[in-house]
């Protein structure tokens, strides 16, 4: 990156420096804060770490973290596996079965009594079959997809638009200006971590709920690392 590139992102980050402020400046003005908020140095803390982000090769890749989107994927091909296994055993009871079964005429508006009951009634287990085997489909393609993040997307501690060390320069900013510990989900944290990516120019490239979640992978990585 050229200086002069690096200057004007610079000076158009300045141009938020009153968004920025005023957010950590409410935040200290609505807690219990021992001591007066002190602009000028939250300010240089904060364009010292637009400065280091500034500074580093971009990353261009889909803003959801590469590690966050094999949890993802991995807590969905689990679900789905267990609603299989659910749906088999309900199957094999001839209670459940029943609830099902009235429940799925109620769905399609079939008055049970009006069909004489026999192998398929209403296509009632033709229909349950379709759903144990999509469901099966479903938890074969996201299992493929999570092999797919690993092969495509690196290693899991993968860093997406929002790396760990800015999180943890941010929350360093965010501690020492409002006197506070940063909650890593949504709340005041998470709204200043929105406001300094638009600052940067990046709040356009991130999904609705990137920031929340890139914080609470942060907040699991610490606790598996309370020493890094």
């Amino acid at each position: 990156m050229s200086a002069n590139n690096w200057s004007e992102q610079l000076a158009e980050f300045e141009r938020h420096k009153k968004i920025l402020i005023g957010a950590l400046r409410k935040v200290h003005r609505d807690g219990p804060n021992s001591k007066p908020f002190d602009e000028d140095n939250t300010w240089r803390a904060l364009i010292r770490t637009a400065g280091w982000y500034f500074a580093r090769p971009k990353i261009t890749q889909n803003a959801i973290l590469p590690a966050r989107r094999i949890e993802k994927l991995s807590d969905l091909a689990k679900a789905l596996h267990r609603a299989g296994k659910l749906t088999h055993e309900a199957m094999q009871s001839a209670h459940l079965r029943f609830h099902l079964f009235r429940a799925f005429c109620a769905e399609r508006n079939i008055v049970p009594g009006t069909f004489q009951v026999g192998n398929d009634p209403a296509g009632f287990y033709s229909e349950m079959g379709m759903v144990a085997t999509n469901l099966a489909t479903l938890e074969s393609v996201t299992s493929g997809a999570v092999r797919d993040v690993r092969t495509k997307a690196g290693p899991p501690g993968g860093a997406g638009i929002l790396s760990m060390h800015d999180i943890i320069a941010l929350a360093g900013v965010y501690r020492r200006g409002t006197n506070l510990n940063p909650h890593m989900g949504a709340g005041p944290f998470a709204r200043f971590v929105e406001e300094f990516l638009t600052a940067i120019g990046r709040g356009d490239d991130i999904a609705h709920d990137y920031v929340v979640e890139a914080l609470k992978y942060a907040r699991k990585q610490k606790r598996r690392n309370p020493g890094s």
